[in-house]
């Protein structure tokens, strides 16, 4: 009647020998006092409650079963001697029987005159014997198996927990980084648009501002040439203003350039980290994989225990490894933010140096009218003095004439003063026309010192423009970096899903294979009970068998020995009180029998709803 011990513990049993007692339904040991029933509401593989498990030795058990068997024995033995100290029994009562008790006692054969009664009660003394080896193995089983059921579930709980809190972590961490994606790319948006702003008021200042000014200078310049008037008085005041403002513009010029050359090193610098940090990523990367493949090849731990103390470190791992990364990301925000504010410090700065050239230029240009309108009016008076000039000319040439024919009618001494008088008011127009053209060449030397200048302003403008095109490139490879990080950042998330898809998935089949081990078990108790259903049938045909042979020795032993009846009375009873003893044995039996497969079909119950619900704990962390 043994049969291999299962791997597994048998969920349901609680320790106790159910041919001795069940303390779930108690059938003696609440007469006895030795034990109380538990609350049928009780469940011993919740996940929320202890299981009340009412533990009873085997020794109290035994006492209580000795003691029940004395009670048993001493009121049959006082019903025995009442009915006998009532009188005789009639022939009636045993029908089998011709004579009384007291006749019988005085012809009792001796016991070692009736066959096989001794080898019928050694043999049913050594299946009794052989009974209680198979129940007292069955108990020793079923404690072990309820101790190592509760470890289990005890661990079981542990490592639900465990995941449960591991589930909260990760989510509330992946909505963090989804939420800090979400403003980075708020973030790039607006640089994106701030930077097409920038160009856009660039492009205008430079369409409407630029070309259309310097136009207007050059058409000035091209007037000035053609306009040479007096300018000499000026031109030590003007050349002291151009010098200042030439000088001016050289510092605010060479500290834009240095402040360009500031932030190019410090792109540079910012693109020599970005570049370590991606190779320190990448190694992290390979260092994971390698990680994965040894755990991959590493063989799985034997027990239940080892595997979820593996499972909490790796799980340990990955959560300060994400701590970490994060941590990293926070840091490299920290530092993007920065970085933004600086450059709209360097953007507010090159606007206000921006409207300090438009307000040079506009204060040149007013300089430009001013002198203009000055050369306009040295213009009207070089025509006017031309016409003098024109003039004189045409009355030398007639006071020649006249010359010539007062020379032919008269010479004389007032002629010849007149002459001299004449020769004197030439030379001073001539030395004025003189001092005339000196002044138009020291105006065109002027004018071509100030075409100098503006060639310089324009060489200026187009520096200014080629370092604001400078900066735009820069930003635009920066807002390209940013866009790589964002994308590194969603690598890693879905990096990250990835990990707890697989970890749910190894969960769902470690379910799984408690699922098919449970099944395989039941099978095991289901093949157990059948055995001792078969036990319990060959013994009750044994009983039936023993019964009828011992009523078929009754009879001989009546109509041959009719006077030893008494004493085959007496072991007619005993035997009849061993047989009602071993029935009560096998009903006992039957009833643990048949409490056993009822807690068994409930823990099976509860072990599938617990198994439901880890994985449909599993199903909701992957959605």
């Amino acid at each position: 009647f043994t049969s291999p011990a299962p791997q597994m513990p048998m969920p349901g049993y609680n320790g106790v020998n159910s041919f001795q007692g069940n303390p779930y339904q108690p059938s003696y040991l609440q007469q006895t006092g030795r034990g109380a029933p538990m609350p049928s509401s009780s469940n011993p593989m919740s996940f929320n409650s202890q299981p009340q498990v009412h533990r009873v030795s085997q020794l109290d058990v035994q006492r209580a079963m000795y003691e029940e068997l004395q009670q048993q024995q001493n009121s049959a033995q006082s019903q025995q001697q009442d009915r006998w100290q009532q009188g005789r029994p009639s022939m009636t009562s045993f029908p089998d029987m011709r004579s009384t008790t007291s006749d019988l006692r005085l012809h009792q054969p001796p016991s070692n005159q009736i066959p096989g009664l001794d080898m019928d009660k050694e043999r049913l003394k050594a299946q009794a014997d052989e009974l209680q080896g198979v129940v007292d193995r069955q108990t020793l089983e079923i404690r072990r198996r309820n101790e190592e059921l509760l470890e289990l579930q005890r661990n079981h709980e542990a490592f639900r927990e465990k995941f449960i809190l591991f589930r909260e972590g990760v989510r509330s961490k992946t909505d963090e980084t989804d939420a800090r994606c979400r403003k980075l790319e708020a973030q790039l948006r607006a640089s994106k648009d701030e930077l097409a702003n920038r160009r856009a008021q660039l492009e205008e200042g430079r369409s409407e501002n630029g070309f259309h000014r310097l136009d207007g200078l050059r058409s000035v310049v091209r007037d000035l040439e053609r306009k040479a008037d007096a300018l000499s008085t000026e031109k030590k005041d003007l050349e002291a203003k151009l010098a200042s403002i030439r000088s001016g513009n050289q510092s605010d010029i060479q500290n834009e350039i240095h402040a360009k050359e500031t932030m190019i090193s410090d792109f540079r610098t910012r693109v020599e980290k970005q570049a370590e940090f991606i190779r320190f990523q990448t190694a992290k990367v390979a260092e994971l994989e390698q990680h994965l493949e040894q755990l991959r090849e590493a063989p799985e731990p034997s027990s239940l225990q080892s595997e979820s103390d593996y499972r909490e470190r790796e799980l340990e791992a990955a959560i300060s490894h994400n701590a970490r990364s994060l941590e990293m990301q926070k840091s490299k925000i920290a530092d993007l933010r920065s970085i933004l504010e600086d450059e709209r410090r360097k953007a507010e700065q090159l606007r206000e140096s921006v409207r300090e050239a438009e307000e040079q230029r506009n204060s040149l240009q007013r300089d430009f009218d001013s002198k203009f309108e000055q050369l306009e009016s040295l213009k009207m008076e070089q025509q006017q003095k031309a016409l003098q000039l024109s003039i004189a000319k045409r009355n030398v040439q007639d006071l020649q004439i006249m010359l010539q024919d007062t020379n032919a009618r008269k010479s004389g001494h007032d002629l010849q003063q007149t002459l001299h008088e004449s020769q004197i008011e030439l030379s001073a127009e001539k030395s004025k026309f003189d001092t005339l053209n000196a002044e138009l060449l020291d105006r065109k030397r002027v004018i071509q010192q100030l075409e100098s200048k503006v060639r310089q302003v324009n060489l200026d403008l187009e520096h200014q423009q080629q370092a604001s095109d400078h900066e735009s490139q820069v930003l635009q490879t920066y807002c390209s970096a940013l866009e790589m990080e964002l994308q590194a950042l969603h690598q890693q998330h879905r990096e990250t899903q990835q990990q707890i898809g697989n970890y749910e998935g190894n969960m769902k089949s470690y379910y799984d294979l408690q699922i098919s081990e449970s099944k395989r078990h039941e099978k095991q108790l289901e093949d157990e009970k059948d055995q001792l259903n078969k036990a319990v049938m060959v013994v009750e045909r044994d009983i039936e068998i023993m019964k009828s042979s011992l009523r078929q020795k009754q009879e001989m032993m009546s109509s041959q020995h009719s006077a030893d009846g008494a004493r085959m009375m007496d072991r007619i009873q005993q035997a009849g009180r061993s047989a009602d003893d071993m029935d009560r044995q096998i009903m006992n039996m039957r009833q643990e029998v048949s409490d056993l497969e009822a807690r068994f079909q409930q823990q099976c119950a509860i072990a599938g709803g617990g198994a439901a619900g880890g994985g449909a704990a599993g199903g909701g962390a992957a959605g």
